[in-house]
């Protein structure tokens, strides 16, 4: 048997948290379940009002309950995990594009050196909100060198709703590569807002890059709330 010192134990705003997430996790408190207040619960568990407070707090960030004016703090609905397969390039995110916002900017340092090209070159920015099912799913900013797409206008026509590797496509460019990095972290205030989440969410963020014969086309930042999506990659040796 492992046993914690003192300063080893879990603070118990944490062991709150983990108690309600577990009973959450069961099925024990579905969605739209609502606690009792603050004060009430202070008074169960023995501690400071504060103390749960904070344990709403990390399970705010979490994506495990809201709390709405009026209604006080519930269990957050939460849809299953969307697979993100090796083949959905081709057969789709399972999302639409709800808003694209367009814009010419110049190449910062960092996308120069991913996309091979000079700083200050001229890029077409894409700012993508997806949806899925009527709720913010994802949020993709890509950008395209301008001169690799010249024999297509992609603020016209299908291309306006159309995924960058679709735009590409049309374009004549016919990407053969993916490199995809995902990392997971918070949520920007402007991100949680975007995509309708609580301050401070688990976000998973997928830097990725595209390539037509070795030459870099496009490259694109991609936000998606963590607990709804399920990445599975194939590889082969």
């Amino acid at each position: 048997m492992i046993t914690m010192s003192p300063a080893e134990t879990p603070a118990r705003y944490r062991q709150i948290a983990d108690e309600i997430r577990a009973r959450i996790e069961s099925g024990e408190l579905p969605a739209g379940w609502t606690f009792r207040g603050e004060t009430a619960l202070a008074e169960q568990y023995g501690v400071a009002r504060g103390t749960i407070a904070k344990a709403f707090d990390a399970l705010r960030a979490e994506g495990l309950v809201e709390t709405i004016t009026g209604r006080g703090t519930q269990v957050r609905a939460r849809r299953a995990p969307r697979r993100l397969a090796h083949d959905r390039y081709l057969t789709g995110w399972g999302d639409i594009i709800a808003t694209c916002a367009r814009a010419r900017v110049a190449a910062t340092a960092d996308l120069a050196d991913a996309l091979g090209v000079d700083e200050g070159e001229v890029l077409l920015e894409q700012t993508m909100m997806h949806e899925r099912d009527g709720r913010p799913q994802r949020i993709t900013v890509s950008r395209i060198p301008i001169p690799r797409i010249t024999a297509t206008d992609l603020s016209k026509g299908d291309a306006l709703w159309a995924e960058p590797f679709d735009q590409l496509a049309a374009a004549g460019v016919h990407v053969d590569e993916i490199f995809e990095m995902p990392s997971c972290r918070s949520a920007t205030e402007e991100e949680a807002r975007a995509l309708q989440l609580p301050a401070g969410a688990a976000v998973m963020a997928i830097a990725r890059r595209m390539l037509a014969g070795g030459l870099p086309v496009e490259a694109a930042d991609i936000v998606v709330p963590a607990g709804e999506v399920q990445p599975a990659y194939r590889i082969t040796l």
